[in-house]
């Protein structure tokens, strides 16, 4: 019924049942009870175990050893198969790591030579923004310095206008005064000219007093008109002369408001060469900033050369491991060489245990 040789037999403990399993997978149960048999106790007592040994033909045992030396050339072609894929692997991966440090050089070197251009580009970029500055410096300096004179010379020359005036404003004072004073004095000779007239006519005609006092009544009245007369001709001049000491002192005011303009027009230049100044302090930070910024891409392409360098060491790491799993590779094999040690025992064993029977 099996269409292979079994491998097993055992029957129940009751010696009903039967069964037995093959090579071909399969379990068959025979009912082997007999309806008139009594078994008695004793009969199960005596009844003997189940055996360990198997039957088996000449045939059976010529397909095992042939099955066994097919296995011992199976492990003898995998195993040289797995040197054959060893070797290839070493070859292909030392292959690899040659090529890989060839890029790596090459990429480090053209890294250097890149860094070193930029470095040299640094170099002449801050050579040039200090000549720039320095000249700059230089030309401010010199601008200031030449300001400073010119404003200087205007001051010179407005103090000697501003101290001309004034003393021409004293000149006309003193003439002011002189005239006033001579003025003054006119009048005080022509008021004693006239009390000493007065006293002649006086002590000369008292005979006709009374025409000298009517005389003198009109006299004290013409003295006393002329005197009016001459202070508000006096108070006249004296105001005409006002008027034109004020009109020049007005003028000398509306000078120094002039002055003053120029002085502003020259503090708003001042201010004008310090935005200048400003300008050329912004383009000097611009300059600064473009040096920041090459030195930002000089630290990038450096970081970048580090991320390479770190790169090949993850590599070098990488093909580490792999020389790490071509390692367990090997103790696989030499696990495999023990397998196949421990089957050529058991073979040897399998033959000793089948040669006896022979």
């Amino acid at each position: 019924c099996h269409s292979a040789p079994a491998t097993r037999i055992r029957i129940t403990f009751d010696d009903y049942y039967l069964f037995s399993c093959a090579e071909d997978g399969c379990l068959f149960v025979f009912d082997v009870k007999k309806k008139d048999r009594v078994v008695s106790k004793r009969d199960k007592e005596s009844a003997l175990p189940p055996a360990d040994e198997i039957l088996v033909t000449r045939t059976f045992l010529d397909d095992k050893q042939a099955q066994l030396i097919e296995l011992e050339r199976q492990v003898e072609e995998l195993s040289n198969q797995q040197e054959f894929q060893l070797r290839h692997r070493e070859s292909y991966h030392r292959e690899e790591m040659v090529e890989l440090e060839e890029k790596y050089t090459a990429e480090i070197d053209q890294e250097r030579q890149k860094y070193d251009l930029l470095r040299e580009e640094k170099n002449d970029a801050e050579m040039e923004a200090e000549e720039n500055i320095k000249s700059l410096a230089e030309l401010h300096a010199k601008q200031t310095q030449d300001l400073e004179g010119s404003f200087q010379n205007k001051m010179m020359i407005e103090v000697g206008r501003y101290q001309k005036l004034a003393a021409e404003r004293e000149a006309y004072h003193r003439d002011w005064e002189q005239q006033h004073q001579s003025l003054m004095a006119n009048h005080q000779r022509k008021v004693a000219d006239m009390q000493r007239q007065f006293e002649e006519t006086q002590t000369s005609d008292k005979s006709a007093i009374t025409r000298i006092m009517e005389e003198k009544r009109l006299a004290e009245d013409v003295h006393l008109e002329t005197m009016k007369q001459l202070e508000q001709d006096t108070d006249r001049e004296i105001e005409e002369l006002k008027e034109d000491k004020e009109a020049r002192l007005k003028a000398e005011k509306d000078d120094k408001v002039r002055l003053r303009g120029q002085a502003g027009i020259h503090k708003r230049n001042h201010e004008e060469l310090k935005r200048q100044m400003q300008q050329k302090e912004e383009e000097l930070r611009q300059y600064q900033e473009e040096a920041r910024k090459k030195q930002e891409t000089i630290d990038r392409l450096t970081r970048e050369r580090d991320h390479n360098v770190k790169e090949i060491k993850q590599r070098d790491q990488t093909i580490g491991d792999k020389e790490g799993k071509i390692y367990d590779l090997k103790k696989q094999n030499q696990e495999l060489e023990k397998f196949k040690f421990v089957l050529d025992y058991k073979i040897r064993e399998l033959k000793a245990q089948i040669d006896p029977k022979n």
